[in-house]
């Protein structure tokens, strides 16, 4: 028995390496571009921005991004939409390439996200539709 634990233990390993983790592969295939965003251009769309739901709520937002491309700098509006179940513990709505970390609020009583740090990202595997049309077009 402990020979055969042995065997699947190295058919399993040289699987994973010869398909290769999902990081690896995603780096592999990224774009030309990097793009920053100012977490403090965001704005919702004033007609759907914010709609609570008996199930949590619904989300519109556009955030400005400054990318970098192979032909110079451009600023993009990126759209957002989302549907989000449950209450909103400060990570509903935010801009791609921004991190977050979860601090006790005493005034809630609960674990909130707060802004860390502005990480950037590949415009081709963001959630905004524009930022990935943006990357089709200018980041190949």
């Amino acid at each position: 028995m402990r020979k055969l634990n042995g065997t699947v233990t190295i058919i399993v390993t040289m699987l994973s390496l010869l398909l290769g983790s999902p990081n690896v592969q995603a780096s592999a295939q990224a774009s030309k571009c990097h793009c920053t965003v100012d977490p403090y251009t965001k704005t919702y769309d004033a007609k759907e921005g914010v709609v609570k739901t008996w199930y949590g709520g619904k989300r519109s937002w556009a955030c400005t991004y400054t990318c970098t491309t192979p032909q110079g700098e451009a600023k993009i509006i990126g759209r957002h939409k989302k549907t989000y179940v449950g209450s909103d513990n400060g990570l509903w709505g935010i801009c791609d390439g921004l991190e977050y970390k979860e601090e006790y609020n005493m005034y809630s009583g609960d674990f909130v996200y707060m802004l860390d740090r502005m990480v950037g990202l590949d415009p081709k595997d963001s959630t905004s539709p524009d930022l990935v049309k943006f990357s089709n077009d200018f980041c190949r």
